[in-house]
């Protein structure tokens, strides 16, 4: 005897005949004759240095069964990768469908629970041996002892088996297996087949019933029948099942358990198989009959819904004779089933369709087609109605009409209600007719109304759209109401008039009140101006006011009015502001230099006598400078006097502007300290100009001593003349005192003086005359100041230059 060893060290297989023996972790006998024995040692080819030759000799040289397939996690019944020529001969497969094939498609379907216990716990066990019944191709069974275990062949897991078949043994000598011709009937044919035994477990489920249901023969083996009933069904199953002792043959119907979940109708067929007077098995044959439920059920609610329905409902065949109808017809024609059934439809007809109506109606279904129309009938007591009706033919699969069906309803009260109504109707068209004439003539005399009303006057909708407009609107809008009715104001006005006016509109409607308010609009010339416009809320209902009535007012010239009052009213506030200024000014510009010569006249007159020259000759200097002070004040008067009275001389001459810059700088530095640094910076190229001299010699010598005045800690003062773009620009800028920014456009007010400049002498009238000269030359002036870093003047001047010629 050899034995197949396994070895999970070295994962080779050898044959061990003694002499090296160790000790196995499995063993599976096998028993070879002396010849096979002495033929593998004798054959050289049969070691080669690889672990698949005892395999192949094994496989080939055994009388028993020898299957071998991978060991695959996955799946614990892969396909076979070999088998040897025994298989091929016991089970009649050929190598090439063994090797397609895995250990679930050779055994009988009721060893499958053995089958797969064995081999699950084959990964821990490592071997196993058990009795199992086999299948042939043809469907014969065969009972083996088989003996498996997992090896390493090649680096690779394997497990072998090695079945050894009882040769004496055949199926037909147990009771419990099925023929091979009987098998393979069960297995080819289209119902759902299972064998169970007295204990309803399950011994064979043939393809069908896996195929149907969706299980594989391994997991219903050894199973109670009752795991994959309905609940509600096992009670009747077993009942059924229970008579099968004095019944060969019972028929049931039960739901039985598909493996998504789905329970499927089942018409089935139970037959016993008695062995020895004794209860074996039960075969049971099954066929679906959930289509033809879903269908009985359907018909059912369908029956019920004709039956139920307020629609009568007639089935007729192809002559019209009735073989249905429901209990609507039978109670609105007041018969009985008896009295209709085998009759002519036309057993309620009226007689007051016409011959043409029928022969039209039976055209149309006769065709095929759905014939729609309404009948006058009379039902059995003599009572005339109106009903709608649809007949439809129906036509079996060849297409051909084997019966009408008619739906109806009684619509003789409809008829009668619309009757009815074609009176009121008349009745009311010409009510309509009369109260249209009589809002026809109220409109017309309303939009005459409106028309003679010279102010633009509108009516909206609830959406703000126009619907009315007046003769006044459209003139001043400029447009026709066709082009105006159906639009709103954002097609007429800018979007911030519109959506003012749009806001209001929307607040009359929401509190269903007037509002008044000012609002700008577009005329026909585009010329913005201004109206009073009153929005007024009409139609008041439930739902709220039915629209917006509008009426616009222009103020355009009153407010042009308006504001021309409050410019004069502003101007004599200034001009009053401006009178109390001067006499204030006025009054202390001429008390001071008066005050001044009064009390140097009192002293001289007291002393005399006893006074040394100087004093009288420093008296006599400050009567005299008093008097210059009262003379220039009064000659600035009177020159602001001569330009109020457009008297002011300003007649152009030829004038050399460099010398008459030239001695304005000199005359300022002579009179002036050391303190200020005076310059010129003349850039023009030419010399002469005509200009009147006397404005130019006031306007620079004022604004130069101005500076110089203002600037009582000295600095740098700068007189600068050019010329751009045509005209003289006379500039000065110093290092002063500076001017409030807020005051400057004062500052050429007469008398008019800055609230930083009032412990300086003078009396505000230098600048407010340099603005009179500026005006009568078309000048321009522009000052720029920062409080105590200086002030820069700027004098613009249109000028011609002079022809003379320029000093060599």
């Amino acid at each position: 005897m050899f034995s197949i060893k396994n070895r999970n060290t070295s994962g080779g297989l050898v044959i061990n005949s003694g002499k090296r023996e160790k000790k196995p972790e499995i063993e599976l006998p096998i028993d070879f004759s002396s010849e096979q024995i002495n033929t593998a040692f004798q054959t050289n080819d049969l070691y080669p240095n690889t672990n698949m030759e005892p395999v192949n000799f094994l496989i080939g040289k055994s009388d028993d069964i020898v299957l071998i397939h991978p060991v695959n996690k996955n799946d614990i019944f892969p396909a076979f990768s070999r088998a040897n020529d025994a298989a091929v001969r016991l089970l009649n497969y050929s190598k090439e469908d063994l090797q397609k094939l895995s250990f679930p498609d050779i055994v009988n379907q009721q060893q499958g629970k053995k089958l797969n216990e064995n081999f699950r716990n084959l990964q821990k066990n490592k071997s196993a041996e058990f009795n199992l019944q086999l299948r042939t191709k043809e469907g014969r069974s065969l009972k083996a002892k088989i003996n498996t275990g997992i090896f390493n062949i090649g680096s690779e897991l394997h497990v072998i088996s090695i079945l050894k078949v009882d040769k004496e043994e055949t199926a037909n000598s147990h009771p419990e297996e099925l023929n091979g011709s009987i098998s393979t009937i069960m297995e080819n044919v289209v119902d759902v087949i299972c064998l169970i035994d007295s204990n309803l477990n399950f011994i064979y489920t043939n393809p069908s019933f896996n195929k149907n249901f969706g299980y594989d023969c391994f997991s219903t083996a050894g199973s109670s029948i009752l795991q994959f009933i309905h609940p509600n069904d096992k009670d009747i199953l077993k009942l059924k099942l229970a008579n099968l002792v004095n019944n060969e043959k019972v028929t049931f119907v039960v739901r039985f358990r598909k493996s998504s979940g789905e329970f499927e109708w089942m018409e089935s067929h139970a037959k016993s198989v008695i062995e020895n007077n004794k209860l074996t098995g039960i075969v049971i044959s099954s066929r679906s009959i959930s289509k033809h439920i879903k269908t009985e059920e359907r018909l059912k609610k369908l029956s019920m819904a004709i039956e139920q329905s307020q629609t009568s409902v007639v089935i007729t065949d192809e002559k019209g004779i009735i073989e249905f109808a429901n209990p609507s017809f039978y109670k609105l024609n007041k018969l009985d089933p008896s009295e209709a059934v085998g009759k002519s439809a036309g057993i309620i007809k009226s007689g007051k369709h016409t011959k043409e109506f029928y022969c039209d109606l039976w055209s149309t279904i006769k065709s095929g087609a759905t014939w729609r129309g309404e009948f006058y009938n009379k039902s059995s007591d003599g009572v005339y109605y109106w009903e709608s009706a649809v007949i439809s033919p129906i036509k079996n699969k060849q297409g051909i009409i084997t019966n009408y069906v008619a739906l109806k309803n009684d619509i003789t009260k409809s008829k009668l209600i619309q009757k009815e109504l074609e009176k009121h109707k008349e009745n009311l068209e010409e009510l309509i007719k009369e109260r249209t004439d009589e809002l026809d003539e109220q409109n017309r005399f309303l939009k005459t109304l409106i028309d003679s009303i010279p102010n633009p006057i509108y009516v909206k909708n609830r959406r703000l759209e126009y619907r009315i407009v007046n003769k006044a609107f459209e003139d001043v809008m400029g447009l026709t109401s066709e082009d105006v009715i159906g639009s709103n104001v954002y097609s007429l006005a800018p979007i911030d008039i519109a959506d003012l006016v749009n806001g209001k509109d929307k607040e009359v409607l929401e509190q269903e009140k007037t509002f008044v308010f000012e609002s700008d609009y577009i005329d026909k010339d585009g010329v913005r101006k201004q109206a009073i416009i009153y929005k007024v809320p009409f139609g008041l209902s439930s739902d709220g006011p039915s629209g917006v009535l509008g009426i616009l007012i222009d103020i355009t010239d009153r407010k042009l009015l308006e504001n021309q009052i409050q410019k004069s009213l502003h101007k004599e506030r200034e001009l009053n502001d401006l009178q109390r200024h001067i006499i204030t000014m006025v009054s202390h510009e001429f008390r001071t230099p008066l005050t001044s010569i009064l009390t140097a006249s009192d002293y001289l007159e007291l002393f005399a006598d006893s006074i040394n020259p100087e004093s009288i000759l420093k008296q006599a200097n400050r009567i005299q400078g008093s008097v210059m002070r009262l003379t220039a004040m009064l000659d600035e008067i009177i020159t602001l006097s001569r330009a109020d009275r457009g008297k002011l001389n300003v007649k152009s001459q030829h004038i050399n502007l460099f010398e008459i810059s030239e001695k304005i700088i000199n005359e300022a530095r002579t009179v002036n300290s050391d303190k200020h640094l005076i310059s010129l910076e003349y850039k023009v190229p030419d010399y002469h100009f005509i200009f009147n001299e006397e404005a130019i010699y006031l306007i620079i010598s004022n604004l130069l001593n101005n500076a110089i005045k203002y600037s009582p800690d000295g600095g740098k003062i700068c007189l600068i003349i050019s010329k751009v773009n045509e005209k003289l620009i006379i500039e000065i800028t110093d290092e002063g005192i500076g001017i409030p920014a807020e005051e400057i456009k004062l500052l050429f007010q007469p008398f008019s003086r800055a609230s930083n400049t009032y412990s300086y002498e003078g009396h505000g009238l230098g600048l407010a005359i340099i603005k009179k000269y500026l005006d009568l030359m078309n000048g321009t002036h522009l000052i720029e100041s920062r409080l105590n870093e200086g002030t820069h003047v700027k004098i613009m001047l249109p000028y011609k230059s002079s022809e003379l010629d320029l000093p060599e």
